[in-house]
């Protein structure tokens, strides 16, 4: 530790002085060191050790015995969390609270911005546990602290675990109850300013909603940490501000077969019909991932030196993985590193893999997604589901939109559709979130409500109501035309997703799981064209291929209708999603 702090005994010894603490010196007497190396560059506090133990500590100086043995008392009987534990007293020409040393990676608050900006759900720590701080303190009768960006020591920010002090509370004692007040005042004042100060805005959050509360309510000067406080668990009902969604992998097992081809080399070659199902699965917890991962593989064109196999196009898997590190999903190619590998010697051999689902779970509640399960696998046959309504919809994030179900009802769909499920057992109900979006699928609403995820949000979270054309957030209701206003869309894309996804009528189990046509896909030569047959280059277009066959040789070969795009479709039955615009751009094309 002291080699960490350029620290060596030759330097501190010149300045060692024997603690005169109070405690009478004996052999179990601790035996303190004040170093001369500043802490954070701050003159007034100093690292220190027990010589008995060799335990680095730190020294907070003060400027007389009897203020350094008050604070040290009131810090003994408060035991806050947001303070260094209080170890000792070392009294020697300057009389000194000795502490315990904070983490190495820790970082004043002012350094830590410059390495790490904040952001809203940082910020919003930050402040309740200052706030929660500032409580405390009032009810001991503490007040007078100095909460600055320096004297706010940081190392963990994250909601579940963070970790920083207070310190620069040298001048705080307890005070009288006609000057507490007024002191509190002050602290929360500073705190706020402190807050705004780290964030280089006259704002808290980016957040327009949950910052135009705050504004409201520090309109007066005078208002109490612990309102405060209250207000913000008010808008979060109690819930910590991460994200409550994440992505679980499950398992299916499909067989899969290798094609060798020995040209000066042994060369790995798959169906494309192959590949393209386990990049649908692959992806199939984000929509727009996995239409790009499709495509990509779709438009590849065979390798000319091994084309085909019994009518089937082939690709070589080195061109495969190229293209999946161009779409930077380094996981994936991690997950399909034994498709690289020859597994037997001969012409081609089939093998059982695992293919990865990563499929997105409301965590608090423990609902799956179930529409990314459907379509990751596009199964043949219908899944009997009870009642077609009983559902979370969501949308905004691509990565989370879809209909969730409790957790019986996705483990008899995975049961059917033979995936396997993570051992883990569904969350109890301690988060409050987790009964509030259990609770949307009890709505009435005969349009539905929607719940629009968008990490932007402080509260990651709101609920859109179809019937009234609003959403409820942060404990207030925003009619449509003031969320468009009030949420710009540069900031809050996914809000604005979801919005559109609201345009839509709500979707239920029924039409999800009715069973899909068998799928296949076009040649390269076939995809390419229509992919060029669209005038519009980010419009984004779904097939749903039958299986092509080459026609026997005598019979004329079926021109492929490349001049009209929307026929194709038509032919194709294809269906329109409830959260995509490709259709609407389709249909002007059409009319114009």
């Amino acid at each position: 530790m002291l080699a960490g702090l350029n620290l060596n005994s030759m330097a501190t010894s010149t300045t060692v002085k024997e603690s005169q603490g109070p405690h009478r010196r004996d052999s179990n007497v601790p035996v303190y060191y004040i170093l001369p190396r500043q802490v954070f560059e701050n003159p007034n506090v100093l690292y220190a050790q027990n010589l008995v133990t060799g335990v680095l500590l730190v020294a907070e100086r003060f400027l007389s015995e009897s203020q350094a043995r008050e604070s040290f008392n009131w810090r003994k009987v408060i035991e806050l969390t947001q303070f260094l534990p209080p170890i000792d007293l070392c009294i020697l020409d300057h009389s000194y609270l000795l502490t315990s040393c904070p983490d190495i990676d820790t970082l004043p608050l002012d350094d830590w911005i410059e390495r790490e900006p904040l952001d809203d759900r940082a910020t919003y720590v930050l402040l309740q546990e200052i706030l929660s701080a500032l409580i405390e303190l009032l009810d001991s009768g503490i007040a007078h602290g100095a909460v600055a960006l320096e004297h706010i020591w940081v190392a963990d920010l994250r909601p579940k675990t963070p970790a920083f002090w207070l310190t620069g509370w040298s001048a705080a004692m307890p005070m009288p109850k006609d000057q507490l007040e007024i002191g509190h005042f002050a602290d929360v004042n500073m705190a706020m300013e402190t807050i705004a100060k780290a964030r280089s805005k006259l704002t808290w959050f980016e957040d327009p909603a949950v910052n135009g509360i705050l504004c409201e309510l520090l309109q007066h000067r005078r208002i109490s940490a612990e309102n405060l406080f209250e207000q913000l668990g008010e808008m979060t009902s109690g819930a910590l501000v991460d994200f409550p969604f994440e992505v679980v992998p499950l398992g299916r097992n499909l067989t899969l077969t290798q094609f060798l081809h020995k040209n000066g080399r042994s060369e790995i070659f798959y169906r494309k019909i192959d590949l393209v199902t386990m990049g649908r699965a692959y992806f199939a917890h984000n929509a727009e991932g996995c239409q790009k991962a499709v495509q990509e593989i779709l438009r590849m064109r065979p390798d000319p030196a091994f084309p085909n196999w019994d009518d089937e196009e082939l690709l070589r898997w080195e061109a495969v993985r190229k293209v999946l590190c161009r779409l930077q999903e380094t996981a994936l190619i991690d997950n399909w590193s034994e498709l690289g590998t020859e597994w037997k010697k001969n012409r081609n051999s089939a093998r059982e893999i695992t293919i990865l689902f990563r499929i997105t779970q409301h965590a608090p509640s423990g609902m799956w997604n179930l529409t990314q399960l459907i379509n990751g696998i596009r199964p043949i046959e219908a899944l009997t589901i009870g009642d077609s309504f009983q559902c979370v919809e969501v949308a905004g994030d691509a990565e989370c939109e879809g209909l969730y179900v409790d957790h019986s009802t996705f483990q008899e769909a995975c049961r059917v559709l033979k995936v396997s499920l993570p051992s883990k057992l569904t969350p109890g109900d301690i988060d409050p979130r987790a009964e509030q979006f259990r609770s949307i699928q009890e709505s009435k609403d005969s349009e539905g409500d929607l719940v629009i995820a968008d990490a932007k949000l402080l509260l990651r979270t709101a609920l859109f109501k179809r019937s009234s054309r609003s959403m409820h957030y942060a404990k207030k209701e925003y009619l449509e035309a003031t969320v468009l206003e009030l949420f710009p869309r540069d900031n809050f894309k996914n809000l604005h997703r979801g919005l559109e996804a609201s345009r839509y009528p709500r979707p239920n189990l029924q039409d999800l799981c009715q069973g899909q046509s068998p799928e296949g896909y076009p040649s390269s030569s076939q995809y390419n064209s229509l992919i060029v047959s669209s005038s519009d280059p980010d419009a984004d277009l779904q097939f749903n291929f039958k299986p092509s066959r080459q026609q026997p040789s005598g019979q004329e070969q079926p021109k492929p209708k490349q001049d009209k795009l929307a026929d194709f479709l038509k032919d194709q039955q294809l269906s329109k999603p409830p959260t995509e615009t490709w259709v609407d751009n389709l249909k002007r094309k059409r009319n114009t």
